[in-house]
């Protein structure tokens, strides 16, 4: 199946920016809905065949797919985590100082922000998410 959904998505003829944009998006809304390894494990097998049909850095890929995973499970107004956020707030707070998910909401915006403008800059710039691994390994 995996590889029929890639042969279908291939012969639309997509560009690699065209194909990972709709990723970026899929995995934004994914991450509303699932925790972050349900996610791996139902997309990779079904993406990696396109990432690898056209012609995608698959170390690239790894950490675009690491960082999406993890915005989308901050990412308003449904993140999993902001609930996870609440529920201990509510936990530890008095009765007088628990805030709305709303609180939440606001205070996870500069992360997912910055989360996004990671992702436009791994896009811009391909060679970022090389960079570390290249230089653990002496290259």
């Amino acid at each position: 199946m995996p590889y029929a959904i890639s042969r279908a998505v291939v012969s639309w003829g997509l560009s690699p920016t065209a194909f990972m944009t709709i990723v970026i998006v899929f995995y934004l809304l994914l991450g509303m809905f699932m925790d972050a390894f349900s996610i791996m494990i139902t997309t990779i097998p079904v993406i990696l065949p396109v990432v690898k049909a056209l012609h995608i850095d698959l170390v690239w890929f790894g950490v675009v797919a690491v960082v999406l995973t993890e915005a989308g499970l901050i990412s308003p107004p449904f993140g999993l985590n902001l609930f996870v956020i609440q529920g201990i707030r509510e936990q530890h707070a008095g009765q007088k100082q628990r805030g709305t998910i709303r609180d939440v909401y606001i205070g996870v915006l500069p992360f997912f922000a910055m989360m996004l403008v990671l992702i436009v800059l791994l896009m811009a710039f391909p060679q970022i998410a090389r960079w570390l691994p290249t230089t653990m390994m002496g290259h």
